[in-house]
């Protein structure tokens, strides 16, 4: 094939885009048993960020899932376990749609926990090695914060898709897959010197993981009714597994107890 020298300029561009590695996830997802992909590039307005995209979305009978596809080069994502942190913890704290049981029989959005597979560390912070100078230059939150407001948006707008008939509560949960390699850093934070604010190599120790349960309150919300949130980091290469583990289970009544409904924003 003759290209004139205009793929020398045109096939780096491509292999340092991100799009053709979402592509490729939409067609791993299209290929788990029971999942479908229903929508790609979807829209949706952030308060402070203006028009932002989920980068697909699919559904089971039972469950959502949004998308978010982040294709690095040679950076490692790094989530920090403080005195060993919670390396099983199954509790996911997500959005869901829920029939109310009255007369009106409508949909409303709720916040609650979930305990579900697979099971996961769970982690608060992440570092991403490798990323700018020293390391720290781009951090994981950013794009959690964004897919966390993602999947809020999508459960409103799939709140007055089934705005009435909806005959079991419908988890929404957000889910960032990436090709980077996944670490836990277990230590003791009282092991940190105070003069340079720093760990010492021996007193960390790295293990390798598949996917995390990234939780934090990502979404600003003075009325404490969101609280901390679970997006699930996977790496691509475990993508199947974990759909796989939750499109076999039924969710369960809330791990807490208690269920917050929310309103959209005016």
């Amino acid at each position: 094939m003759h290209d004139s020298g205009y793929g020398q300029r045109i096939i780096p561009s491509l292999m340092g885009s991100g799009f053709p590695f979402q592509t490729a996830m939409v067609e791993l997802v299209k290929s788990c048993e029971g999942w479908t992909v229903t929508d790609q590039e979807v829209p949706w307005d952030d308060d402070h960020r203006g028009q932002q995209f989920l980068d697909f979305v699919a559904r089971t009978p039972r469950l959502i899932a949004a998308f978010e596809c982040k294709k690095t080069r040679d950076e490692q994502f790094v989530f920090l376990m403080p005195n060993g942190g919670s390396r099983t913890k199954r509790v996911i704290n997500y959005f869901k749609l829920l029939p109310i049981a009255d007369a009106t029989r409508r949909t409303e959005v709720f916040v609650g926990s979930w305990a579900a597979d697979p099971e996961s560390p769970t982690s608060k912070f992440c570092i991403i090695a490798g990323a700018g100078k020293n390391g720290d230059g781009r951090l994981l939150e950013r794009d959690a914060q964004l897919l966390a407001g993602g999947s809020l948006s999508l459960a409103f707008v799939e709140k007055e898709k089934k705005s009435s008939g909806l005959e079991h509560f419908v988890p929404i949960l957000p889910i960032l897959v990436t090709n980077a390699e996944l670490y836990t850093a277990v230590y003791d934070p009282l092991s940190i010197s105070l003069d340079s604010g720093e760990l010492a190599r021996n007193d960390v120790s790295l293990s390798p993981v598949e996917f995390v349960r990234f939780s934090k309150p990502f979404l600003s919300d003075p009325k404490g009714a969101i609280g901390e949130l679970t997006v699930f980091v996977a790496r691509a290469a475990a993508l199947s597994r974990l759909l796989a583990d939750l499109a076999d289970q039924t969710p369960g009544q809330p791990v807490n107890g208690v269920d917050r409904i929310l309103r959209r924003r005016s």
